[in-house]
């Protein structure tokens, strides 16, 4: 089973204004749909996208979490492969998506929760948990677990599937050692 979900979240103006336009436009968010208006409402033809999902701009982490990723998650751990990935221009909001804020825990915070919650409740399999991080910038690979490995080659084998060649991987136990171990990637260990 594959399956390809797009979705896209409008981010709030970095300016707040009773109007948020630019240029005499705005971008707005009709159902599964984002269209740009023209200041006094009128669509401007051909710009208009539909997608899987459309987030507006009082969406929040939990919900892009359990309409997009739970599934996909709790599919994981029963033996499926999933990607979730943000993609977007500089202060497009990726960060925020994927990791949030105190009081709005981004996809990545959640996900490693559920997974642990759901692992605890089975039983009557055994996991090894092994978490690697990195991040493709510029069409390189970096591993943000060992800064000496940058430009790092995808491979892949008829064993392992698709895997990316050097990348370090840590065993973890529990969801504390996980986000731990992303603090340290960000730099943000103390």
């Amino acid at each position: 089973m594959e399956k390809i979900c797009v979705a896209v979240r409008v981010r709030p103006p970095v300016t707040v204004s009773e109007d948020a336009t630019v240029n005499g436009t705005s971008w707005k968010v009709e159902e599964n749909r984002i269209s740009l208006h023209k200041s006094h409402g009128t669509p401007i033809s051909g710009t208009s996208y539909a997608f899987d999902h459309v987030f507006d701009e009082s969406c929040t982490n939990s919900r892009v979490y359990e309409l997009l990723t739970k599934d996909l998650i709790h599919a994981a751990v029963e033996g499926f492969n999933g990607t979730v990935f943000a993609y977007g221009q500089t202060s497009s909001g990726k960060t925020f998506t994927m990791n949030g804020s105190q009081n709005d825990r981004g996809i990545i915070h959640r996900a490693v929760k559920d997974v642990f919650n759901k692992i605890h409740m089975i039983s009557e399999r055994e996991f090894l948990i092994r978490v690697s991080y990195m991040e493709i910038y510029n069409e390189e690979i970096i591993d943000l677990f060992a800064v000496e490995n940058q430009k790092l080659p995808i491979h892949e084998s008829l064993e392992r599937g698709v895997f990316v060649a050097g990348l370090k991987e840590e065993i973890v136990s529990n969801s504390e050692q996980v986000l731990k171990l992303i603090e340290g990637g960000e730099g943000l260990e103390a």
